[in-house]
């Protein structure tokens, strides 16, 4: 009977999982257990509140834990210096950064690097650094946002235009701050292909798009060298 009405409590005030809903009537059971000759439906009964209350903390507790190891990610101010390579300064665009180690700038020795442009209804993407790895094939392709109207210019309207090929994937955003500059921040995954973008403003109010892209099955060797990268971006 005891057993019951604690399943019953779970199931109709809790709504979980059977697995958790196991793990939390096992828990309380064990609890009720070491003092078996009171009479606990009694007092389940006078003390509902009490007992809700008391499941909830647990409860507050399991699924907290369980948030923090789905919801876990690499921090952009834990750099790894051994994941990323020389730092580079470029001048035209303020900044200065380090790429993930191993790739290569695809501009080295060239008199005039060739146009990479791409075309937005509001704005234009223009692209001054391109580094590679040869090993798995990702590319950083990295530059300036040139609005078609800087006055009227929105970046929201931006972001919409330059990620509409990839409304049929998943594209997951958010934003951090990092030494003082705002970040917007996408994760985009999309047929075999996952690319991390994040766009920012220099010194000059200048809207700077860094684009990450490589196979989906090559993302947990390389995301720790993207993430290292990102934190190593300054403006200057």
């Amino acid at each position: 009977m005891r057993n019951l009405l604690i399943i019953a409590y779970i199931k109709r005030f809790l709504p979980l999982s059977a697995d958790r809903q196991g793990l939390m009537t096992n828990y309380i059971n064990n609890l009720l257990c070491r003092n078996s000759n009171i009479n606990w439906e009694n007092i389940m009964i006078h003390n509902f509140k009490k007992y809700i209350i008391y499941i909830l903390l647990i409860l507050n507790v399991l699924l907290f834990t369980n948030c923090s190891k789905s919801s876990k990610e690499i921090s952009i101010s834990n750099i790894d210096s051994t994941l990323i390579g020389t730092a580079v300064i470029e001048k035209q665009l303020g900044i200065k950064y380090n790429p993930p180690e191993m790739w290569i700038s695809a501009n080295a020795g060239l008199k005039k690097p060739p146009d990479r442009k791409i075309r937005y209804g509001v704005a234009t993407f223009a692209p001054v650094n391109l580094f590679y790895n040869a090993g798995n094939k990702s590319v950083l392709n990295l530059g300036k946002i040139i609005p078609k109207n800087p006055n009227t210019f929105d970046l929201e309207t931006y972001i919409t235009q330059s990620t509409k090929k990839f409304e049929k994937g998943n594209i997951k955003r958010d934003s951090f701050e990092k030494d003082g500059v705002e970040f917007v921040r996408m994760k985009i995954t999309f047929g075999v292909w996952f690319t991390y973008r994040i766009i920012f403003k220099n010194k000059q109010g200048k809207y700077i798009q860094f684009d990450y892209s490589l196979q989906s099955k090559y993302k947990k060797d390389e995301l720790s060298a993207i993430v290292s990268s990102v934190g190593s971006i300054r403006l200057i």
